[in-house]
């Protein structure tokens, strides 16, 4: 018997048993794509899993979670034969919580948006540091962020785009079922705001990663919206505030 422990990132996962480092390591994975849905800071979180081989119960193994946020707490825990299935019964069930958690709050904030009858309330936007305006030869694509674009409505899109205080928003659009950008409309420095301008698949051009950089070259625009040529998906070419270009495309 053997109890191991090990940080992912600033997080703590821990073995009870003999918990083989490959489940260890699947653990951390799925902790780090749970903290990266949560879209707020997460204050501390901790995995603990247990193997029971001499448990004559069918569902030996042990998978608990317990993630600290701001106002409280996101809990699971569950059982499987397998320490494996066991993790990934546990991604699972938290997924579930956080969209539960994500679709209470999102009511909410559109409800007070809209009693306001603004989109913008409360807090002005984050300012924003100037672009850095770097010579065209010298810019680089440092970043390429590929993700899994959630299924949402344009006010739900909206909802996660303002609070996670992104410019824009890369999402599956669940009117059409296909790559949709959303951004602010207006000045979103007004404070009385303004409702959101959505960019769809059907609108956008093809082109290749090359050729959409050389559009974000050519306009004054912070991102192009397009069908990536190679996978017809949705994809974002940005500028990035240290002058070099960013890449956003989703999941294949």
């Amino acid at each position: 018997m053997n109890s191991r422990t090990f940080d992912a990132i600033d997080f703590r996962i821990e073995g009870k048993g003999y918990i083989p480092a490959r489940e260890l390591g699947h653990a951390r994975d799925m902790l780090n794509r749970i903290v990266e849905l949560v879209g707020e800071p997460v204050l501390s979180a901790k995995v603990l899993l247990a193997d029971q081989p001499h448990n004559s119960v069918e569902d030996r193994c042990r998978a608990e979670a317990s993630l600290s946020i701001r106002g409280g707490w996101i809990r699971a825990h569950t059982s499987a034969p397998t320490v494996t299935e066991a993790i990934d019964t546990l991604h699972d069930k938290l997924r579930g919580q956080l969209r539960h958690r994500s679709k209470r709050r999102r009511s909410e904030s559109i409800r007070r948006q809209t009693e306001s009858g603004s989109w913008h309330h409360g807090d002005r936007p984050s300012e924003r540091p100037p672009f850095f305006d770097r010579a065209v030869e010298d810019r680089d694509l440092v970043r390429h962020k590929t993700f899994t674009t959630a299924t949402s409505t344009v006010d739900e899109a909206f909802w996660d785009m303002t609070q996670l205080d992104y410019d824009f928003f890369l999402f599956c659009d669940e009117e059409t079922g296909k790559d949709a950008v959303i951004t602010a409309g207006g000045n979103a420095a007004e404070s009385d705001g303004a409702g959101p301008v959505v960019h769809r698949a059907i609108d956008a051009p093809v082109l290749s990663i090359d050729a959409a950089i050389a559009q974000l070259n050519a306009d004054s625009n912070a991102f192009v919206f397009f069908l990536d040529a190679e996978t017809q998906r949705g994809a974002v070419a940005y500028r990035r505030y240290d002058g070099n270009y960013g890449l956003l495309t989703p999941a294949i």
